[in-house]
């Protein structure tokens, strides 16, 4: 069993979000948000991202009355991310069970052997958070995305402070499962502003792009 561990998690208090109409001079006033309406908020663009890779790939995401029952199914590796700024940190636990990991292992990558899969889950994890971190651009939150770690586990067990909020969920496809745990630190000042598009920059990170602290 594998133990993933995060000292640095600290937690929030309220945030605010402010908006200004493009086509009036009228200005809203900013909105406060909970501690939990930011959760959700990153929570959606989480899910979001996660529906974007696999379709990506070819993978029709189903619900589960849609997928007949299998037999028991294998995950043997565990991918591990994080992304973090001044008042932010993200981590996400991504687990693809076999099958679907090597329905979506590119084609002319060679023959599938564990470490070019163990390679492969690295970068779908990678590309994971990299949707997320472009998707957040979007309420003005800019993280700095860490480097995957990739463990062969069949569990493993997240062990944080009280105060980083742990959740998870799953996506259902007709050739295997992907389930995906991701914990959520906010300090107090975050702001999570609504913009109509991503701020301008002249240097964009390409998604899964690695960058280093």
């Amino acid at each position: 069993m594998a133990t993933a561990r995060d000292p640095n998690g600290v937690n929030s208090d309220d945030a605010g979000v402010g908006l200004v109409r493009a086509d009036s001079s009228v200005s809203i006033e900013p909105e406060s948000l909970t501690p939990d309406e930011n959760q959700q908020a990153i929570q959606a663009c989480l899910e979001d991202a996660s529906v974007e890779l696999f379709e990506h790939y070819g993978v029709d995401i189903l619900s589960k009355e849609q997928v007949e029952p299998r037999s028991t199914p294998t995950v043997e590796l565990v991918a591990v991310i994080s992304a973090a700024s001044d008042l932010l940190k993200i981590g996400i636990i991504l687990r693809v069970e076999q099958e679907l990991l090597e329905e979506v292992f590119p084609i002319g990558q060679g023959e599938k052997t564990s470490e070019r899969l163990c390679d492969w889950m690295g970068e779908m994890c990678n590309q994971l958070m990299g949707r997320l971190k472009n998707k957040l651009l979007l309420y003005d939150v800019s993280v700095q995305q860490h480097i995957p770690a990739v463990l062969q586990a069949k569990e493993i067990e997240v062990i944080l402070p009280k105060s980083v909020r742990i959740k998870e969920f799953s996506l259902c496809t007709d050739v295997g499962d992907v389930s995906i745990t991701w914990t959520l630190g906010m300090s107090e000042g975050l702001n999570m502003t609504l913009l109509g598009h991503p701020p301008i920059n002249n240097n964009p990170a390409h998604e899964g792009e690695f960058i280093f602290l």
